[in-house]
């Protein structure tokens, strides 16, 4: 069952309407706001459902519960999807935390919060 426990959480203003993307991957672009992330973005944890122009907070440091776009084992590296969800981190991809449960496409499973590390194929 996915859990959280979050240490540290930021707030960024939304460039876009991200009202229904709770629990998925954003980055932070050039002008220091929220979007959702890509394969091969550095991903952070959208904890709340902010729409563009309002202040959404994305997780930091902690465990913070993810969305997958595929199946992940315990102990992997996660990364974003081209859609903003979790996926296993592939070659020199950048990993946003490490998975502490397994889980199916479309499931939530909590995730240590690692934002921008590398991750391993």
């Amino acid at each position: 069952m996915a859990s959280d426990k979050v240490i540290l959480r930021w707030p960024f203003k939304a460039a876009v309407d991200l009202s229904s993307k709770q629990f998925t991957l954003v980055k932070i672009n050039e002008n220091a706001e929220l979007e959702s992330a890509a394969s091969g973005d550095a991903g952070f944890v959208l904890t709340d459902t902010p729409k563009a122009g309002e202040y959404g907070t994305v997780c930091l440091a902690g465990v913070e519960k993810v969305v997958l776009a595929s199946a992940v084992k315990a102990g992997q590296f996660v990364a974003s999807s081209n859609a903003g969800l979790g996926q296993v981190a592939t070659g020199a991809q950048r990993a946003t935390g490490i998975a502490l449960e397994s889980g199916e496409a479309n499931q939530l499973i909590s995730v240590l919060s690692l934002p921008g590390t590398g991750g391993k194929g």
